[in-house]
């Protein structure tokens, strides 16, 4: 657990002290007291801030787990890599798929027509699907390895 000082809470405290400041002069209250008070909450204020700047540069200090943190965020980043790719080639799958699945529906329905023109467009347009279809298989990437 990470210990320190609160630059918030500081902020807050500095500006509270602004607004009592401003309080007070508005009603003309500036006895010595308050104004021993406000210079001692002034040299506070600044050792505050010399402590926050001298304990956040210190490159000894790190943070034991620090390291195993950073190792199991780059591993997170490879398996999310891996599973967008795995993703991408499960996509490539089904359009192969809805290809092949096409050529099938092109040569089922053109045996149903009496046309010779629209049977040859129709065998010509699974024809093609279906090497375009071979090559996308080829360049799919092999099983994975167990």
């Amino acid at each position: 657990m990470r210990e320190g000082l609160n630059p918030i809470e500081t902020g807050k405290k500095l500006y509270e002290h602004g607004e009592e400041q401003k309080s007070e002069e508005e009603h003309g209250q500036d006895t010595a007291e308050d104004r021993h008070s406000r210079i001692v909450q002034i040299g506070e204020a600044v050792l505050l801030a010399l402590v926050t700047l001298t304990a956040a540069y210190i490159p000894q200090y790190k943070l034991p787990e620090q390291a195993q943190a950073n190792a199991l965020d780059n591993d997170a980043a490879a398996k999310f890599n891996a599973g967008n790719a795995a993703s991408l080639v499960s996509d490539n799958y089904v359009r192969i798929t809805v290809f092949l699945a096409a050529v099938l529906f092109l040569v089922g329905i053109g045996s149903s027509f009496m046309l010779h023109g629209v049977r040859y467009a129709l065998i010509t347009l699974g024809s093609v699907l279906l090497v375009v279809s071979v090559v996308l298989i080829l360049r799919q990437p092999g099983l994975p390895a167990s």
